[in-house]
Order: structure tokens, then C-alpha cells, then sequence
């Protein structure tokens, strides 16, 4: 019987964006186990469906939305969550900053002059910024930040089931967000992270980037963050200065933390992200999408993301709400395959669940250690999902996903997909 074979990444768990959500490496897929990786996508779609959990009719909260220049226009959408205060504080800084001089564009060497401000706050961008959230914090978030002007901020939610089994988790918030834009008609929008504060070398206004996009360019986007800056390497490590780049020599790669996509592109093919990848590779599954089908798109490695580290809310009851709901979830998501059997650094196959507690996590920069047993239960089921998420994304550059994976349309309910409702 095929087995995942893979080494354990010892520095999983780290404060390194690709040691957070990687508890494997080196992942081997063998070319005659397409059955056994189909499978495992297979399961976790036909579960999540026969729990009437996803997909299904989309609800977008809003207490207004504006009427946008769909044709010209070009808006930045943010995904969050238990940020707001944090968010709040940083658009204080850039209100101040633009009351005592007006912002001149993303190269304006003050721009930080008065605090941190982030890259897609509308005082520097000058667009609309829509921040999307899960329906449990969207009263949070649209009592701090709906006062500013040019934010909007939009809850998301999907019928939950009895019990309160409801979907949750990036892949379904970054799904939510792209369904937004598709509802409001826009042709092209910026997605960013929410603790993006700059780009170093990018141009001193976002329409040069959009003049490279064409009619046949999925996406472009541009060299990552690797870590999360405290403050003061947010001050060290950010520049003010257009980098010159020939785009014809860009390369195909990773489109994550800010990317500007063609939204008719993704909508004419019916593409989307996969609300079936819950804690990771949510975006390095879609990449590996639109690469082994020869989509277009482009990193323009010059280019390069700072992100700063956030804090948490601290009065924020949705997120606690929240927190119930993917805990839920995970647990779902845990007992369908705990029993996946994985063998690890060459070692006889195991249960997957075994070989998180056993040789994942004993041997992981963060070993959940002083955590108390419901947590540590949490951070287990996590971490499973995030090893099974791996191998999914691993295994889309084979093409092995199953169609609905990145086009679940056909399973929404008859009818409208979307429906907006007053909030």
C-alpha cells in the first residue's frame, strides 16, 4: 500500500515563514501513487461536502459598499484576524502622518515619519481598501477601522451545520475575499497580508505595476518576506527607492503576501483558492496550479516584501469565536486522517497522528512545550493538517488535484453564490 515518505523538518515551528508551516521536507511522491494522493484530496472534499460544510452560498456582511469604477479602478483586499487593534494603531499613525504632511506616494522617504504605516493603507495606495473577515470578528473590525475614510470592511460566512461545524481557515478567507472582488465586478485587485508595511524598490505608485498587467497574465507578484521584522528592523530594513527591472526576464514563482491578480482571468477559468487547504499552502497550492498548467504569471524578484510582526487583539470575543469554530473544524479534518500512514526520515510507515506527537513535534523548534492539554491537542491536530497540506500542494504540481479543488463552483448551492447582506 503507498505510504507519504518525507524527513522531518527539525526547524519547523520557527519564527521563519517557511518553519511555521512546515513540519516536513523533502517530500517524495512516487510517479505510480497518483491513486493514493488523489485520495487524500478526494476524502477531504467529499467529507467537507457530505458535512454540508463547503461549498455552499457565500454571505458578505457590509454596512455600505461603494460604487466602484470597475473599469478602472483597481482596489486592494486584505484578509484578517484578532488584528484589529493593531491594524487600528497603524492607520492612526498614517492619519497623523498625512494631516502633518500629505503622503506622496510609496516612496515618500517620510512616509514612517510618525509610526509604521501599512503598505495598503489607502493614505499611501490612494485606492479603496477592503479588510475581509470571518462573520465572528466583522463587528470587532467595523468598530475600529469602518471610521476610516476608504475602508471597508466586509465579514464572511457560509451556512454552518448543526453544532456550529462551519468553515474556516485561510484557504476559505482567501476564497471569500476573491469572491468578493468577482461580486463587485472588478477586473483587478491587489491582495495583500495584513502586516505588509512596504516593498522595497517598488515604483512611487501601484499603476506602473498594473500597467504590466495584460489580458494573459494570471498574476504577478514579487520576492517574499521570509520573517516577520520587530519594529526596529522595520525602520532598518525598509527602503524608499523605484528599482529599475526588465519584466521580460521575470520568472514564474510563488505568488503570496502581495499580489496583484487578474480577476477576469481567474473568473473566465473558473479558478480560485482552494477552501479545502486550512492551515497552509493555500497560496503555494494555486502557484503550483497555475504553473503546471502553464498559466501565466510572474515574481519580480527585485522587488521585495517586508512584513512586521503584529500582536494580537486583546478585547476582540470574536476571535475567541472563531477560535471555537476552527477548533471544530481541525478536529474533523484530524480524525479523517490521523491514520494516513507516513513514513519519516526512512523509518517503517506510521500513523501520521503518531508521527506528529512521536518525531514532529519532540524534534520542532516550538515543541508545545508548557502548553496545557487542550492546547497541545490543538497545535498536534494543526500541525497534521499542515503535513497533509504539504503533500496536497506537493502533489498539484503532478496534476494530480482533482477538478473541483481550485474550481468548487459546481458545488454551490442553486442560485446566486453570493448574497450580501446588511451588517
Amino acid at each position: 500500500m503507498p505510504t507519504l515518505s518525507a524527513d522531518n523538518n527539525g526547524s519547523y515551528g520557527g519564527s521563519l515563514i517557511n518553519e511555521k508551516y512546515s513540519p516536513l521536507r523533502s517530500i517524495t511522491i512516487a510517479a505510480g501513487d497518483k491513486d493514493f494522493y488523489v485520495n487524500l484530496f478526494d476524502e477531504r472534499i467529499k467529507t467537507l461536502t457530505r458535512q454540508n460544510i463547503f461549498p455552499t452560498k457565500l454571505t458578505l456582511i457590509t454596512s455600505g459598499l461603494p460604487a466602484p469604477d470597475t473599469f478602472t479602478s483597481t482596489p486592494i483586499v486584505v484578509i484578517s484576524s484578532n488584528r484589529a487593534e493593531w491594524m487600528k494603531s497603524l492607520f492612526d499613525n498614517a492619519d497623523t502622518k498625512n494631516r502633518k504632511a500629505r503622503i506622496t506616494g510609496y516612496n515618500d522617504p517620510a512616509t514612517f515619519s510618525e509610526g509604521i504605516i501599512p503598505w495598503y493603507a489607502p493614505w499611501r495606495s490612494q485606492k479603496i481598501l477592503y479588510i475581509v473577515v470571518h462573520s465572528a470578528e466583522y463587528g470587532y473590525y467595523k468598530k475600529l477601522l469602518a471610521g476610516y475614510v476608504n475602508v471597508y470592511v466586509v465579514g464572511w460566512q457560509f451556512p454552518a451545520t448543526e453544532g456550529g461545524l462551519g468553515p474556516a481557515g485561510f484557504g476559505a478567507s482567501r476564497f471569500a475575499a476573491l469572491e468578493l472582488i468577482k461580486y463587485l465586478k472588478y477586473q483587478r485587485a491587489w491582495a495583500v497580508d495584513d502586516n505588509v508595511v512596504n516593498i522595497n524598490g517598488f515604483p512611487n505608485t501601484a499603476a506602473t505595476i498594473e500597467g504590466l498587467m495584460t489580458a494573459d497574465f494570471a498574476g504577478i507578484g514579487f520576492s517574499a518576506a521570509t520573517n516577520n521584522d520587530v519594529l526596529v528592523n522595520v525602520y532598518k530594513d525598509s527602503t524608499f527607492t523605484t528599482l529599475d527591472f526588465d519584466f521580460s526576464k521575470q520568472k514564474a514563482g510563488l505568488l503570496q503576501q502581495v499580489v496583484l491578480w487578474n480577476v477576469d482571468y481567474l473568473k473566465s477559468r473558473n479558478l480560485t483558492f482552494s477552501p479545502y487547504f486550512v492551515t497552509s499552502n493555500e497560496d503555494v497550492s494555486l502557484s503550483n496550479y497555475l504553473q503546471a498548467f502553464n498559466y501565466t504569471q510572474r515574481i519580480i524578484k527585485g522587488l521585495s516584501i517586508i512584513k512586521m510582526q503584529p500582536t494580537n487583539d486583546t478585547k476582540n470575543q470574536g476571535a475567541l469565536q472563531l477560535a471555537g469554530i476552527r477548533t471544530r473544524f481541525q478536529k474533523l479534518l484530524y480524525n479523517l486522517e490521523k491514520n494516513t500512514q507516513i513514513s519519516i526520515n526512512g523509518t517503517k510507515a506510521k500513523n501520521l497522528s503518531e508521527v506528529v506527537t512521536e518525531t514532529i513535534l519532540p524534534n520542532a523548534q516550538n515543541k508545545g512545550g508548557g502548553l496545557n492539554v487542550r492546547k497541545k491537542q490543538a497545535y498536534e491536530r494543526t500541525t497534521q493538517s499542515m503535513a497533509i497540506e504539504q503533500v496536497l500542494a506537493e502533489s498539484v504540481s503532478k496534476k494530480w488535484a482533482p477538478p473541483k479543488t481550485f474550481n468548487p463552483y459546481v458545488e454551490f448551492a442553486a442560485g446566486s453564490m453570493v448574497e450580501q447582506r446588511a451588517g
